[in-house]
């Protein structure tokens, strides 16, 4: 629920930041354009991003215990 919260936040603050540059004439409006394209295209990738890190996040924690066997040296350090 926050990931959605979090996207609707910033969907919101880039349709207001287009809405002030869209006041401000024909080169407002080309920038408003877009400054909208990139940032949805870029709230997107965000969203995206973050179903894959959680998915992945949620694997590890449910899985890897069940399946991995410890095993090998244990870390030694170099210093105190």
């Amino acid at each position: 629920m926050a990931l959605v919260l979090a996207g609707g936040f910033i969907a919101g603050a880039i349709n207001i930041i287009v809405r002030m540059l869209v006041s401000g004439g024909i080169l407002g409006i080309i920038l408003g354009i877009v400054i909208f394209a990139f940032g949805q295209v870029f709230n997107i990738f965000l969203s995206v991003l973050s179903a894959y890190v959680h998915t992945s996040r949620l694997m590890y924690v449910e899985f890897f215990s069940k399946f991995y066997e410890g095993g090998g040296k244990a870390f030694k350090k170099f210093r105190v």
